[in-house]
């Protein structure tokens, strides 16, 4: 295997055997240069934060955990939970929510209350909340609609077309007593969607879904809850964003998403070919909220973040702190990474203001999902 951007694996599992933090470090010279954009000088910024990251790790077997982290180092374990799943996460109004596979069967699962429960946090179906639909094919990425009440969940199934590409379901509560069981109260195919979905991000103040797609586009759901409430409505691309220049698609395979209101940024991931540990990008896509590939053909990023120093190779899930920061987990090499400052500058090949791996915080597996809490 070739490693890349002068981090050896080697390298990675000494600083996670002796509690090493990464923080700000850069490839060395050799690298710097050899992946376009930027100067290839700007170490991204310092990043502080009194908060948490939650981060969701696969094991392998369909088993994983959730490790809430400090987010400014990503060094030190607040707390484990464990749903049962293996999967994409959220966290939202204080509690987790988590889809995936349990079984051979399609689940999203919620933990109520995270930061009361203690520093190791199992499901309990007594209080927490379970739902397995038979529509649910391989459930994947999740968000919450309508203020946090509507789960809306993509699903990654590619096999039948016309299958399911987003469920969203009915309105459900985590009350301080009692909770009531959601279940589907709409579902938009993929053909309508365009494509398998591999990620989606709800905003709740436009009531407005993007849905990026795994062929490196993405969908916009104007009105999305709201087209679901009148008779006989369903929800429907309004219009799509794919990120190119020059009249030549960038974009390949898209894996995460999340997005700024204030300053109307939306954040896509690119694992590019999953095979080829160097070529993940991320792109911001100014002015998202009316961008549109019907203008030109495509939509002018106002950055790509890509090259040696961002040390992006398959990164699958980002999140938002709505300060500046953009966690990122990247598959490559089992790296949590959170950029500064991201909405500042244009250089595309800057390196993460802090980069961790599991073993740093105690914890092992794949790190497959990111999530501040909202």
């Amino acid at each position: 295997m070739t490693i890349k951007r002068g981090w050896s694996q080697g390298l990675l599992a000494a600083a996670a055997s002796a509690g090493m933090l990464l923080l700000g470090c850069s490839a060395n010279s050799g690298d710097a240069g050899s992946s376009g954009g930027g100067s290839g000088g700007d170490t991204g910024g310092q990043y502080n934060s009194n908060g948490r990251l939650y981060v969701s790790l696969d094991l392998g077997g369909g088993n994983g955990t959730v490790a809430a982290v400090d987010a400014s180092t990503l060094s030190t374990l607040k707390q484990t939970l464990t749903t049962g799943l293996s999967g994409q996460i959220t966290v939202n109004n204080g509690d987790l929510f988590q889809a995936g596979m349990l079984g051979g069967s399609g689940d999203v699962r919620a933990i109520r209350a995270v930061l009361g429960r203690g520093a190791t946090v199992v499901f309990d179906p007594s209080q927490d909340v379970d739902v397995s639909l038979p529509s649910f094919v391989e459930p994947g990425s999740i968000a919450l609609g309508r203020f946090g009440y509507w789960p809306v969940v993509a699903d990654l199934q590619t096999a039948s077309p016309g299958g399911p590409a987003i469920h969203l379901l009915t309105r459900y509560l985590l009350g301080s007593i009692t909770h009531q069981q959601p279940s589907e109260h709409a579902l938009v195919s993929n053909s309508v969607a365009g494509g398998a979905v591999a990620a989606v991000f709800y905003d709740n103040f436009h009531d407005r879904l993007f849905a990026a797609r795994s062929d490196g586009v993405v969908d916009v759901f104007d009105g999305f809850v709201a087209s679901t409430e009148t008779r006989g409505g369903a929800p429907s691309v309004a219009r799509t964003i794919t990120p190119g220049s020059g009249g030549s698609k960038l974009s390949a395979r898209f894996r995460g998403i999340s997005y700024d209101r204030l300053s109307d940024t939306l954040f896509v991931a690119d694992v590019g070919d999953p095979a080829v540990l160097d070529d993940g990008r991320i792109y911001l896509i100014g002015s998202a909220s009316s961008a549109s590939d019907a203008d030109s053909g495509y939509v002018e990023p106002k950055r790509v973040l890509r090259g040696a120093l961002t040390r992006l190779g398959n990164p699958v899930s980002l999140s938002y702190d709505g300060r500046g920061g953009l966690a990122v987990a990247d598959t490559a090499y089992d790296h949590i990474m959170i950029f500064a400052s991201v909405l500042n500058g244009t250089d595309a090949n800057v390196a993460p203001a802090v980069v961790s791996v599991p073993g740093v915080f105690g914890l092992s597996g794949t790190p497959i999902s990111v999530s501040f809490p909202n």
